[in-house]
């Protein structure tokens, strides 16, 4: 197969070619982190509270989302199911919060937690946006 010049990458592309695909997968917030009420929810779901989603094509995982709230600011955030955690011990991503500050989530592989570091429980926003491979 061979994609035409110019033409979006479709799911239907990538397993054409053998590259598994799991689709979009909602991810379980927990800990009081809930959805950020507004129109920036991840594409394919429509509503003010669309939950943070996952997907794994290959060995890359996805998360897309931004989320509010939380009991502390170390209260896990959600678990990521096995075969979506990172091969490492242990990955710190950078990310934003509200009015562009930086945080950072850790995501653990033995348990497949995330955790915000460095973030308040104010804060406005923490966006889950980011990948990573997994073996």
């Amino acid at each position: 197969s061979v994609w035409p010049e110019g033409s979006p990458i479709t799911t239907s592309m990538i397993t054409d070619f053998g590259t598994p695909d799991t689709g979009w997968i909602p991810l379980t917030l927990l800990n009081g982190w809930n959805s950020y009420d507004n129109e920036y929810g991840p594409s394919g779901y429509s509503g003010s509270t669309a939950p943070p989603i996952l997907r794994k094509v290959g060995k890359t995982v996805y998360l897309r989302g931004l989320i509010k709230g939380g009991s502390s600011s170390s209260a896990v955030i959600a678990t990521l199911p096995v075969g979506f955690r990172p091969s490492l011990g242990k990955t710190r991503i950078t990310t934003t919060t509200y009015n562009e500050a930086h945080g950072q989530i850790d995501i653990q592989g033995s348990t497949g937690n995330i955790l915000p570091v460095s973030v308040s429980v104010s804060t406005n926003w923490l966006s889950l946006n980011c990948s990573f491979v997994v073996d």
